[in-house]
């Protein structure tokens, strides 16, 4: 429902209007995570592409774009992928902050399947950092082997905690 009052829409212009006949448009200035920022790469004032951003950087915005070409080459705003770009501030026409209304997450009862492991220690120091999570069950599964999504969400977080948020 935060994106377009849940019906759909192709055209740019569209869904930024409606933003801003919702409240929700916003400054330049105020862009953050979480933000759809709407692009023209031609110069004109009109959008013809859209991103959600995960990160800004000085008059640098970094989003997730559906549409796009990988790199730099190619149609911007045509182009077939979704690919996490970084692109200037002055490329930026309109932005917007939607009325996210997450539901709640029921948290599990931690389940203690990890009492006794060799690499108990290290696990429960883990957790604290919110390195590892263990699974929606409550429970750690320490002699699981582990898939490549669950390392990537693990190298991820411990990106962020050594470089204390997003990765620049």
């Amino acid at each position: 429902m935060a994106f377009f009052g849940g019906a759909k829409t192709a055209a740019c212009s569209t869904l930024l209007n409606w933003y801003r006949q919702q409240g929700q448009g916003i400054s330049l200035n105020e862009i953050q995570r979480g933000d759809i920022v709407f692009y023209n790469f031609s110069g004109s004032s009109s959008p013809q592409h859209v991103g959600i951003v995960i990160s800004r950087a000085g008059n640098l915005v970094t989003c997730i774009e559906g549409n796009t070409s990988p790199g730099s080459e190619g149609s911007q705003d045509n182009g077939g992928c979704v690919a996490k770009k970084s692109r200037y501030i002055y490329q930026i026409v309109g932005a917007a902050r939607p009325q996210y209304h997450p539901e709640p997450v029921p948290v599990p009862e931690p389940k203690d399947d990890i009492s006794g492991h060799w690499a108990e220690a290290d696990m429960r120091r883990s957790n604290k950092l919110g390195i590892i999570k263990g699974y929606p069950d409550g429970t750690f599964r320490p002699d699981k082997a582990v898939t490549r999504a669950e390392m990537a969400v693990i190298a991820n977080r411990l990106i962020d905690l050594f470089l204390g948020g997003d990765a620049k």
